[in-house]
């Protein structure tokens, strides 16, 4: 490893700090397991990905069915339609690409043949399903009939996320680019030479867009793009770097695959204005971690990673996060606290404030009110009622972040 690696690991690992999580085993153990999609058909059921097929989890992620089309790793599943579900799958074979699978039928069935499918995703916000592949892109109106993008033919592309209309995607082979879109895919521009190596994204809930730039190389890290994709900054420099993803609340994760240097490994929540980790591997039985995601569709605070000895999922993480050190915390008060429920909210001058979430310990929602709550230089409040006493946690969203307060209700 280059001496310059060594140097900005050691910067790293000085503000890297671990807490307590409990993990617990969702679906079966002992499994490779890629990703985790929920909601892939009318029952709200869940598949788990992995390098021998899938799994098939029913709504209430108590049973668990496997199934396989000659053992075909599958990399993502999504729905389609009714009980159809669509699933990204290939090894290199000629029998690779994208499928449909009837849970009633259980019939896998081929729909279009494209070699090493990186990934399959709805669009909601523009209406289109889009697979990445090694050659291209493919889009689909209605998951059945496929069109090449032909502005990716001949790129291998590994990776795409979403924010509006911003469209945002990697290339990864003997070539390395990024290329954006602002009108749903209509027009693409490419980020301009220099742009980092990417393999995993995810945008956060006000448009920042990070990145994992993977391998060992003297560029492998985190970055972060303000502007959907057109320029790109470090956020740390780190080796082996395999997955980011986020929570409900918008905080983000940052994984790591096998690491023979040893240097970081598992799972960490990032900080973005401190620069600080907080890593959360105890409990997990493989630190080698291929996804992070969360169920849009759950009201409780759960954070699932997928590694290479099966899912796992947290649902106690979130309180023992620390609170952000920097003066971002300090341009909020929240009093009197305790109180009986009836809180006032003062934001800094400046400061645009556009809603609240409150947690239960258990990082269950309590309360989110419906559209933006506008909090701005004169003091506003808000009212809990119905909650016993205790100790809840207040969520306060503006433009830029989210900060998180402890407060107390006391009757």
């Amino acid at each position: 490893m280059k001496h310059g690696t060594l140097f900005m690991l050691f910067l790293l690992l000085s503000v890297s700090v671990s807490l307590r999580a409990s993990w617990n085993i969702f679906g079966p153990d002992s499994i490779t397991a890629h990703n985790v999609c929920f909601n892939v058909d009318n029952m709200n059921r869940c598949i788990i990905c992995t390098d021998n097929g899938f799994w098939l989890g029913d709504g209430q992620f108590s049973n668990w069915e496997h199934f396989h089309l000659s053992h075909l790793p599958v990399w993502e599943a999504c729905y389609q339609s009714g009980m159809n579900i669509l699933l990204a799958m290939g090894n290199g074979s000629y029998s690779d690409g994208i499928y449909t699978f009837n849970p009633t039928t259980m019939e896998i069935s081929l729909l279009e043949f494209i070699p090493m499918p990186h990934f399959i995703c709805y669009q909601k916000n523009i209406q289109k399903y889009f697979v990445g592949y090694q050659g291209g892109m493919l889009s689909s109106e209605c998951g059945i009939n496929w069109v090449t993008e032909s502005f990716f033919s001949g790129k291998n592309i590994v990776a795409m996320d979403f924010f509006n209309k911003n469209i945002v995607v990697s290339e990864m082979d003997n070539q390395l680019n990024i290329f954006y879109s602002p009108d749903g895919g209509n027009t693409w521009n490419t980020a301009p030479p220099g742009s980092p190596m990417i393999s995993s994204m995810t945008f956060d809930f006000n448009g920042m867009l990070y990145g994992i730039f993977p391998d060992e190389s003297w560029s492998s890290g985190f970055y972060s793009s303000e502007n959907f994709g057109a320029a790109w900054a470090n956020e740390f420099f780190s080796v082996n770097m395999s997955a980011t993803g986020m929570d409900a609340m918008g905080n983000i994760f940052v994984g790591w695959g096998e690491n023979p240097l040893g240097q970081e490994e598992g799972i960490a929540c990032y900080d973005p204005f401190s620069g600080g980790l907080t890593f959360m591997n105890e409990g997990l039985s493989s630190l080698i971690v291929n996804k992070i995601r969360y169920n849009p569709a759950m009201s409780a605070m759960v954070l699932f990673c997928c590694t290479g000895n099966g899912v796992y999922f947290s649902n106690d993480y979130i309180t023992a996060l620390p609170k952000y050190k920097s003066e971002k915390q300090e341009d909020v008060k929240v009093f009197p606290n305790p109180s009986d429920g009836h809180f006032f909210i003062e934001a800094a001058p400046g400061m645009d404030i556009i809603g609240y979430t409150v947690y239960n310990p258990e990082g269950k929602i309590i309360s989110k009110p419906e559209g933006n709550s506008a909090i701005n230089k004169m003091p506003d409040s808000i009212i809990i009622s119905g909650l016993p006493d205790g100790i809840y946690y207040l969520q306060i969203q503006s433009r830029n972040t989210h900060i998180l307060k402890k407060i107390i209700i006391l009757k």
